[in-house]
């Protein structure tokens, strides 16, 4: 109690321009500091990930609409020869690519 009363009575006898800058310098500052940004880096890392995910999620919906586009207009070809010289069903197929980002944010639904 006594040793809390006379940091008081010390901090009072301190400037303001003291009081900040023993304040920036101290332990309690830095672990918040250290805290804040810990938490705002954590953040930005799950948002990039959420993204990643949603942006995947976006590639295979549009590959599957384009595929499906393929089909339909080979559906509407009579001729063999017009179906084998047409262009092929799918250009790329990214699943290989993000199918991890999508099988694991599967697996965490259920």
């Amino acid at each position: 109690m006594v040793f809390a009363l006379s940091l008081f009575v010390k901090t009072l006898n301190m400037g303001y321009l003291e009081l900040v800058s023993a304040f920036l310098d101290s332990n309690f500052f830095q672990t918040f500091a250290l805290i804040i940004v810990g938490t705002w880096t954590f953040r930005v890392y799950k948002r990039q990930k959420e993204d990643q995910v949603h942006n995947a999620a976006l590639l295979l919906k549009l590959e599957i609409d384009s595929i499906e586009g393929s089909i339909g207009k080979l559906k509407l070809k009579k001729n063999s020869e017009d179906i084998f010289q047409s262009t092929p069903i799918y250009q790329q197929i990214d699943w290989y690519r993000i199918r991890s980002l999508l099988v694991s944010k599967m697996d965490e639904a259920m």
